[in-house]
């Protein structure tokens, strides 16, 4: 007699493999679409804590770019593409990065 698997044991195996697949992968992206949520938002802060720390220097100019705090050194280069719409920091108290838009 021959050892081995049966064609019956391989497909169960098959199935239940298939099964944990099926639950697996859906939480496995929307857990990976949590991340890129949580990293766009500390994205975001960064950008607010660097328009502050602008303001503070510079307490005349009420708007400024993503790009013209990276070249003056207030912000790392971003690991993303970001809108480089202006920024509001007239008020430093309510600096809004809403419309800021990282991919």
């Amino acid at each position: 007699m021959k050892k081995g698997f049966t064609l019956i044991e391989l497909l169960g195996v098959i199935l239940i493999i298939a099964i944990i697949l099926i639950i697996a992968i859906p939480n496995y992206l929307s857990s990976k679409a949590a991340a890129t949520n949580a990293l766009n938002d500390l994205e975001k802060k960064s950008i607010v804590e660097a328009a502050k720390s602008y303001k503070l220097d510079y307490p005349s100019i009420t708007s400024v770019n993503i790009e013209t705090l990276v070249q003056a050194g207030y912000l790392r280069d971003l690991n993303k593409e970001c809108s480089n719409d202006q920024i509001n920091i007239s008020n430093i108290e309510n600096i809004n990065v809403d419309n800021i838009v990282c991919t």
